[in-house]
């Protein structure tokens, strides 16, 4: 009995160890299989040529590609330029906000793409970069158009009311033009379409209606009226409503196409750079208020914050782009403080660049008492010239469309400037802002601009200069000799560098007196004659030539120590030593005075940059002439 029980046990345990044995055998079985395929799917890369296994990334990259480019593009999306609009955690970008929905820009997206690259609303909206975004609540817009923002009051009243079946100005003027790419359809000029009208759904005429819109109200101050921009709401009837709105296509029409048009053709003339060629796209950034980290109350309510004037630059040429920024503490915003501040970003850009850059195309917004108006005409028309360029054209954007990569260059210092003052700094003077941000932004060059170099520009322009007719419709400006320009309503670059006929260009001399005293006064200083266009490149306007003679109590300018003089010769000693009384200069104006010690020193004859036309007497001092004048500032 006692051995029956242990063949029992032992009949037992050995059925437990079976069992046990085909639990791992059946776990590396698995194992076995696992492996097995990983050694497949490793076998089949290897053996599948790389050429037929594209992978879906890529096919995806390249269309996130294409929605990104054509949603950068300025027509689509705007620049935010504020110094809090920046987003991303490791790469940072400047926030851009859609100027349409993306249901409609998805829409002309298709109708623009190739078929291969076609693709459904939802996989637009996965490839949007993160930086472009729709409007938020907080992102107020602080530099709408008003004639876009009264006709899209108009279009949201009627689309409330049933009248119209779309929000979309573009779709509204397509259906009352043959073509909205066509400048004659756009101004309402087309012998087809010029009476047509948007076709609107039945209603009743009498009905009552309200709508907003931005006007000038007259505003009472004491014994003065001023006028102020103020939305105010508008009660009437539908038809009055339907007739403002019909009204309001025939002008919005024109202002549309300059918008769009201005944009294709900066865009252009970027793209078709040679490497003669630069673009600098200007702007004035809004002043920067100087802050200390801790501030008492006298100082921070008192006006005692002193501002610091922004002008930012990007710079294009073949070889790339550069970004600039200006300092100054000079809070003058006029033509005259533009040219001083551009000069030396010129001088650096083209410093830099490899290839001799003799043409310049200016872009920027049209303000009135910046840079559109007769004043910067006539300077763009002299000073270049004495810089070296031969070819020069400012473009304007259309009004109330002129953000662009400037405003987003002084978005980035102002934020660097209140990150460090939040980290328990101070910036007191522009002087302390230029300096710090010299020595930590990277990507911008940032120089400072003295006082004295923007007042020196003041000399250059004469008392009057003629008026320039129709100025405020302008959109290109081009100047091909000294003194000379040609203006149009729109730019065009269609037979660049000849000039075309497209849009009526007006040609304006400047006082023929001015520009023989230019001529007259290169030739005076021996500089290389400035000719049209196609003539070969002339040596620089600050230049003498090493055999101009000389003679006794003629007035010259020779440099001593790196800083220019003006002197007379009192004798010519030999070939290449001449002894000169050199003059003391007031400050920094045209003004020069005789010094109570005698300051007669030899120079050699290579130390003599020019000679100079007989100064004009004074009371008490002397000046030189308009471009004697213009000539010291260059040296």
């Amino acid at each position: 009995m006692v051995a029956i029980n242990n063949l029992k046990a032992q009949l037992r345990k050995q059925r437990n160890q079976n069992k046990v044995l085909m639990r791992r055998v059946h776990v590396e079985q698995k194992k076995a299989t696992k492996y097995r395929k990983q050694c497949l799917r490793q076998m089949k890369k290897i053996v599948k040529p790389a050429a037929v296994t594209k992978s879906p990334e890529n096919k995806k990259s390249e269309k996130a590609h294409r929605v990104e480019s054509f949603l950068l593009l300025e027509e689509n999306s705007i620049l935010l330029p504020g110094k809090k609009d920046v987003v991303g955690r490791k790469v940072k970008k400047q926030r851009r906000v859609l100027t349409k929905p993306l249901t409609d820009l998805h829409k002309a997206y298709m109708q623009t793409c190739d078929r291969k690259h076609r693709m459904s609303y939802r996989q637009c909206t996965r490839y949007r970069p993160f930086y472009i975004t729709e409007a938020k609540p907080k992102d107020r817009n602080t530099c709408a158009c008003y004639q876009h923002e009264n006709m899209s009051l108009l279009i949201d009243s009627l689309v409330i009311r049933g009248l119209l079946p779309t929000k979309s100005l573009s779709e509204l003027l397509a259906s009352i033009t043959c073509s909205t790419a066509d400048v004659r359809c756009m101004q309402r000029l087309c012998t087809n379409c010029c009476f047509d009208e948007v076709q609107l759904n039945d209603y009743s005429e009498s009905d009552l209606a309200t709508w907003e819109q931005w006007e000038k109200v007259d505003v009472e101050v004491g014994e003065k009226i001023y006028k102020n921009w103020m939305k105010t709401t508008k009660k009437g009837t539908l038809i009055e409503l339907t007739e403002l709105f019909q009204k309001g296509q025939e002008k919005i029409a024109g202002h549309q196409f300059n918008w769009l048009h201005q944009v294709q053709q900066f865009r252009q003339i970027k793209e078709n750079l040679k490497s003669n060629e630069m673009v600098l796209h200007v702007d004035f950034s809004e002043n920067y208020s100087c802050k200390l980290n801790t501030e008492i109350q006298s100082y921070h309510f008192g006006g005692n914050r002193q501002q610091a004037t922004l002008h930012t630059a990007v710079a294009y040429s073949a070889g790339g782009s550069k970004c600039y920024a200006t300092i100054s503490k000079s809070l003058r915003h006029n033509e005259r403080a533009v040219w001083g501040h551009m000069k030396p970003v010129l001088e650096d850009f083209r410093k830099q660049n490899v290839h001799a850059i003799d043409t310049i195309h200016f872009l920027s917004d049209g303000p009135a008492n910046q840079y559109r108006n007769r004043a910067n005409c006539y300077l763009m028309s002299s000073i270049p010239y004495t810089w070296g360029f031969k070819r020069v054209t400012w473009n304007y954007s259309e009004r109330g469309h002129g953000k662009g990569a400037p405003d987003g260059v002084g978005g980035t210092l102002k934020r660097k400037a209140d990150m460090h003052i939040l980290g328990g700094r101070d910036l007191q003077s522009p002087k302390e802002v230029c300096e710090y941000l010299q020595e930590t932004v990277e990507n911008v060059t940032v120089i400072c601009i003295e006082e004295e170099a923007i007042s020196a520009k003041d000399e250059m322009l004469p008392p009057s200069v003629c008026p320039v007719t129709g100025i405020s419709n302008t959109h290109q400006i081009l100047s091909f000799v000294p003194g000379e320009i040609i203006y149009r309503e729109l730019s065009c670059f269609c037979k660049y560098p000849d000039i075309c006929a497209c849009h009526k260009p007006t040609h304006l001399q400047f006082d023929s007196s001015s520009l023989a005293e230019v001529l007259s006064s290169q030739s005076s200083h021996s500089h290389a004659e400035v000719s049209p266009p196609q003539s070969s490149k002339s040596s620089p306007p600050h230049v003498s030539d090493d055999d101009e003679e000389y003679t006794e109590g003629q007035f010259v300018i020779v440099k001593y120590e790196k800083k220019p003089y003006v002197g007379q010769i009192v004798e010519i000693l030999s070939e290449d030593e001449l002894k000169v009384n050199c003059m003391e200069q007031k400050g920094s104006q045209n003004a020069f005075v005789w010094p109570q010690r005698r300051d007669c020193i030899c120079y050699n004859r290579k130390e003599i940059v020019c000679s100079l036309k007989q100064p004009e007497q004074c009371k008490c001092f002397v000046m030189l002439v308009k471009f004697d004048w213009l000539f010291f500032n260059d040296v």
